[in-house]
């Protein structure tokens, strides 16, 4: 999506950059310059095949990320994102608002313009984008355009499909990102809750966090181990990732349900075959105001993978999941 159907952006002076090594200079080549301007609200693999694109036709690369405070997924994080899938571009954050660089103002590629050149080199030869507003923002740099793949043949996808349906666009997600957008299940079956996590994540093709036990680990040093599964597993996620219950806390307060350190569920399943009737009511009790959806499966039913099928399937349908 062009830049230009938004407010406009200007980084602050303290605003950090992150110029990263570049690829050698042949010797005797011409040293290239590029530009690269979007929101990246998520990254997507489009974004990694234009950015790849220009990196494979300049010497030194300058991505541009402009964000605002209310725009759905923080700025922060999306530069978090851009470091780490892009290390060797030079990566500067726009992050304020600049009202009059709107998309039917005639002058907003030259704002832009202006906005961008004090952080690029003293000239820039090529600006690299997907959509039509690049040719006047190329002009008004003194570059040259350079579209890549503008009608979306090579990576059919965009930022706003992804945060409308994620699951629906999930392999066009790097796995950076995927943590943003995977949904938690957290399994409540008792002893027997990291059984069925591990049974429902190979159904589903995905994975689940195992309980850490240790006798020699102090209660941070636990939830520091469960935030690291987190980070790791959460990324090679198959769009769902299953939890057990903490085992070492009771289902009778809320806070116990989820392993420390990890963010909360989007979705509950109940085994009752693993619990007490005692702890079920408990359970019941406590959860009955939460604005969560709790599934609850009676000791007749037991695991029922159709069902179970039918209720993620009807959860998360709303996030692009039409399939397991």
């Amino acid at each position: 999506m062009s830049p230009y159907a938004f407010p406009g952006y200007i980084v602050p002076m303290d605003t950090p950059q992150h110029p990263t090594q570049q690829k050698p200079e042949p010797q005797g080549t011409p040293h290239t310059t590029g530009a690269i301007i979007g929101r990246f609200m998520p990254p997507h693999n489009g974004h990694r095949y234009l950015i790849d694109f220009a990196q494979g036709f300049v010497d030194h690369l300058t991505v541009f990320l402009c964000s605002l405070p209310d725009e759905p997924i923080p700025g922060e994080l999306r530069e978090r994102w851009m470091q780490e899938l892009f290390p060797q571009v030079t990566l500067v954050h726009f992050t304020q608002a600049i009202p009059e660089a709107h998309r039917d103002n005639p002058h907003s590629p030259s704002i832009w313009a202006q906005a961008m050149k004090p952080h690029l080199p003293q000239s820039t030869d090529y600006l690299f984008a997907s959509e039509s507003y690049g040719e006047n923002l190329a002009k008004a740099l003194g570059a040259r355009f350079i579209p890549v793949d503008p009608s979306r043949n090579q990576i059919a996808v965009s930022a706003s499909l992804i945060r409308k349906s994620p699951l629906a666009y999930w392999s066009y997600i790097p796995p950076p990102v995927r943590p943003y957008f995977v949904r938690r299940i957290l399994v409540i079956a008792g002893s027997k809750s990291e059984d069925i996590a591990q049974h429902l994540s190979e159904v589903f093709s995905t994975v689940y966090l195992p309980h850490y036990t240790s006798r020699s680990l102090q209660n941070h040093e636990l939830e520091s181990i469960h935030a690291a599964q987190w980070y790791a597993l959460s990324r090679q996620a198959n769009r769902l990732i299953f939890y057990p219950q903490n085992p070492n806390s009771s289902q009778h307060s809320t806070l116990a349900i989820t392993p420390p350190g990890l963010p909360e569920p989007h979705l509950i399943l109940v085994f009752e075959q693993g619990l007490s009737s005692g702890d079920l009511h408990a359970l019941k009790t406590k959860t009955s105001d939460m604005n969560l959806p709790i599934h609850y499966f009676d000791k007749a039913v037991g695991i029922n993978l159709e069902v179970l099928k039918h209720r993620i399937l009807a959860e998360f349908h709303q996030w692009g999941l039409d399939s397991l």
